[in-house]
């Protein structure tokens, strides 16, 4: 098989040479496992050549009729002419018989040489075909995954997200090679607006393009600093290396380093005053000592010095900039369509972008007269992101549902610290935005940030129901803060 040039991409490249490899195994045993006919005619030889090998040669007629059965060009009356002009020749000679039937024998196998010669070049044909056509079946595939590859790669370089979430697109793209899935599951699959993969990355960019543009991007800038970073302390143990240095007593026959007396039987070492016991009616008294190494004897020790590292664990404080999670309310209702929408996905994606660079969790509603929800948990996958391209405007508008949903989120353990962030033209009437001023002076939340999107006149006048909130002019693509004194939201189209 033909080489083939990878992406140099380490997790790419590592599944493609499994897919290779498990290819040519799969190949060797396809391979193996020859047609029936050709199956059938392999039996045949075999049991013939079983006989001839047994030398119970069969009618070389009967070889002809096998041989025949799977190769009706075989020219049998080659062999038929021959065997009746040696017949002819034989007949009048002696041991006609004997003469006749070792020629018929001679005969048989010169058949059966050749019907093998024939079987073994119809299989070796059967299988250069086969391989051939598989092989070239395989490395077109495995072409068209990897242009498609290195278009993903080229495109998810120019994404601005982490590594870890490329690696995210990697080892998913990686799974489905090694496990020998079609390239069509993301050429064909709806990842937004009935998009392949490759169309939806590169939409994917575009918005991310979008986001670097000078007003949205300090739209972006805005709101991602938003969010008050809370410096927490946390200790946690981390593991050193500490060296040590030791003298280690060792025992000693060197009475210039005694260091005390103590019980034994070691003669040179006895104090002079056991001596005394010697040569005397308390002579029985030293031997009885002795056996039971009761003696007073000078203790001697020297000392060895050790040096080395040692393993030691250590508490430590480490300061740690800890900013919470994020709920995004984001307005998809009829009203929002055209560059208000355009820029509502801009800003999602931005947000979200931002909370899985920073391992954040981000749970995104999207709302009109009901919901969506998107959760992108630390883990969130390439996909997770992409699904938000699924997001179209229509219907009516209902507020409510969404942010009661958020505060109802904020319940969860993994949401109860975070800020919420409404995105809308905030097209509500009258009554709408009394009750939800309502909703939200009546119970004590988290913050409760707004961005308002829209072709706003300068005569507006808007009334503060956030804790902060922005507008996006479309008119001037300028930023404004809303100051506390000012009222009313009127109707702006």
């Amino acid at each position: 098989m033909q080489d083939i040039e990878l992406t140099n991409n380490e997790i790419i490249d590592k599944a493609l040479k499994e897919r290779i490899n498990n290819f040519k195994q799969n190949l060797k045993e396809y391979l193996a496992n020859i047609p029936q006919n050709l199956q059938d005619e392999k039996n045949k030889l075999f049991y013939n050549e079983m006989l001839i090998n047994q030398q119970n040669y069969p009618e070389y007629s009967e070889v002809l009729d096998d041989c025949l059965c799977f190769n009706d060009d075989f020219d049998d009356d080659f062999y038929h002419e021959k065997y009746k002009a040696k017949e002819t020749e034989l007949k009048d000679k002696k041991n006609y018989k004997k003469a006749l039937k070792s020629y018929h024998n001679s005969l048989t196998k010169s058949i059966y040489n050749e019907w093998s010669d024939i079987y073994n070049k119809k299989l070796s044909n059967w299988q250069e075909q086969e391989k051939l056509k598989k092989e070239n079946d395989f490395i077109k595939k495995l072409k068209d995954w990897l242009k498609f590859i290195k278009s993903l790669i080229n495109i998810s370089s120019n994404l601005g997200m982490n590594d870890d979430f490329k690696n995210n697109l990697y080892y998913s793209l990686a799974s489905s090679i090694r496990n020998g899935e079609e390239l069509d599951k993301y050429i064909s699959h709806n990842f937004g607006n009935g998009c392949g993969l490759e169309e939806a990355l590169n939409t994917l960019n575009e918005f991310l393009e979008f986001i670097e543009s000078e007003s949205i991007k300090k739209l972006c800038d805005k709101l991602g600093s938003l969010e008050e970073s809370i410096t927490k302390t946390k200790k946690h143990k981390e593991m050193f290396q500490k060296s040590f240095s030791q003298n280690i007593p060792i025992p000693s026959k060197n009475k210039a380093e005694i260091t005390g007396v103590t019980l034994d039987n070691k003669i040179e070492n006895i104090v002079p005053s056991e001596l005394a016991l010697l040569g005397g009616e308390f002579e029985i008294v030293f031997d009885l000592k002795y056996v039971e190494k009761r003696l007073l004897c000078f203790e001697s020790v020297e000392y060895e010095k050790i040096e080395g590292l040692e393993d030691i664990e250590i508490e430590v404080e480490k300061q740690e900039s800890d900013k919470g999670p994020m709920i995004l309310c984001v307005d998809f209702s009829g009203s929002m369509s055209g560059e208000c929408e355009h820029i509502a996905k801009a800003v999602t994606l931005y947000m979200a972008k931002q909370a899985m660079n920073e391992k954040r969790e981000c749970y995104i509603i999207t709302f009109s007269t009901n919901i969506k929800t998107i959760h992108l948990s630390k883990n969130a996958t390439i996909f997770d992101v992409i699904s938000i391209l699924q997001m179209n405007c229509s219907g009516g508008t209902d507020p409510f549902i969404a942010i009661k949903h958020a505060i109802k989120k904020l319940k969860e353990d993994s949401l109860k610290k975070a800020d919420i962030l409404m995105i809308s033209d905030f097209v509500f009437n009258k009554n709408d935005k009394n009750e939800l001023l309502k909703l939200l002076e009546n119970e004590q939340y988290n913050k409760i940030y707004a961005l308002y999107l829209g072709y706003f006149q300068n005569s507006v006048v808007w009334d503060k129901i956030f804790n902060e909130e922005f507008i996006y002019n479309l008119n001037t693509n300028d930023i404004e803060e809303l100051g506390r004194d000012l009222i009313r939201l009127n109707n702006h189209y």
